[in-house]
């Protein structure tokens, strides 16, 4: 798969998870200084949990069980389902390949998507894959374990 993305997310992989205020400051700081040529670089919160997707680079949806390919259609009907049309609850859905219960955040997604609250954003960043060490300073700084989301629009 080719990297096209417009911008990337670092999103916690604990849906609910926000962090403190200095930890967020030093996340944007961490990414200033590895993106200085993005176009901008904050923070994005909400109070309640939204997706952060891929845009035209989300590609398949598998399940964390069993690995099958899950039909886009099924998954629909479950975002559908978990949204209030503002939020997602994250209840869980028996998948249908093998009906082991899964919360829509917990499936496979390629490319990586993420539920949350909260995620540094850095639109056009000019620096391609976002590498191990800047996605362990964030983590560190954060409080916890973050996810790439590489959002092509």
């Amino acid at each position: 798969t080719t990297l096209s993305h417009n911008n990337h997310h670092l999103e916690p992989t604990t849906p609910r998870f926000l962090p403190d205020p200095a930890g967020s400051q030093r996340g944007v700081m961490l990414q200033r200084e590895r993106a200085p040529r993005a176009d901008e670089i904050g923070i994005d919160q909400s109070d309640g949990i939204r997706l952060i997707d891929a845009g035209s680079n989300f590609e398949s949806v598998h399940c964390p069980t069993c690995r099958r390919k899950i039909e886009l259609e099924w998954w629909h009907d479950c975002m559908d389902r978990d949204s209030d049309g503002e939020s997602f609850r994250l209840a869980t859905h028996a998948a249908p390949c093998c009906h082991a219960l899964h919360s829509l955040d917990q499936f496979v997604y390629d490319w990586p998507q993420a539920f949350g609250r909260f995620a540094l954003v850095a639109m056009n960043p000019n620096i391609g894959r976002v590498d191990d060490k800047l996605k362990a300073d964030v983590e560190a700084a954060l409080g916890t374990k973050v996810v790439v989301v590489y959002r092509h629009i």
